[in-house]
């Protein structure tokens, strides 16, 4: 299903300020842990105190692992990229992960190091799991990947550092299914910027 945002909810390119937007996949993934005891959430974005704060509404058992600050400190470097995704490959959650947050981190890792962390994240979860991620659709996209945070109201605060600079993979739907065959696509939100959520779910 494919949900477009109404103009008062805008995605603006404002370079350094906090910008907070609806995502209706947030209810999607909301709903999800509310019906779990002491789910299990793996975050690859960056740490704050908000997304602390919205995932311990659930009870929730979180892992928030910054590959955000990793592909930032070494977007030119292969070596250090394949590290930052070794070391989430030795997360011990043993295929037990309910939600797993990947937002915008897959368009900036190489394809070897994108395989490997889809091979990662196919591991830590079980079936019935959501795999939250944004791809961008433009031909340009930031340099660096957006800094997130989780509101209340199913909102997200993103930060955009620079302007859209940086050629993008255009990971497709197709090349989606291909990275992830073990989930399908449950729901997506294209913005108005031209980076659009996806909502995965497990299936076996």
């Amino acid at each position: 299903m494919l949900v477009r945002e109404q103009a008062s909810k805008k995605l603006l390119y404002t370079p350094n300020r906090w910008v907070p937007y609806h995502s209706p996949l947030l209810a999607d993934i909301s709903s999800a842990l509310s019906h779990i005891e002491s789910p299990i959430v793996l975050d690859l974005g960056s740490p704050s105190s908000n997304t602390v704060e919205y995932y311990s509404r659930f009870d929730t058992k979180v892992s928030v692992e910054d590959l955000r600050n990793d592909i930032c400190r070494g977007a030119s470097s292969e070596h250090t990229l394949t590290a930052a995704v070794d070391r989430i490959a030795q997360l011990g959650f043993q295929s037990a992960c309910e939600v797993v947050m990947m937002w915008d981190l897959i368009n900036y890792l190489p394809m070897r190091q994108r395989m490997h962390l889809a091979q990662c994240v196919e591991r830590m979860t079980r079936p019935g799991a959501l795999l939250h991620l944004s791809v961008w659709t433009t031909a340009l996209m930031p340099e660096s990947p957006l800094h997130f945070e989780l509101l209340p109201e199913d909102e997200i605060l993103y930060r955009l550092e620079s302007p859209p600079t940086r050629v993008s993979p255009l990971i497709t739907k197709p090349a989606l299914a291909k990275l992830f065959p073990q989930f399908q696509r449950l729901r997506s939100f294209l913005s108005r910027t031209g980076i659009e959520e996806q909502l995965l779910i497990k299936t076996r």
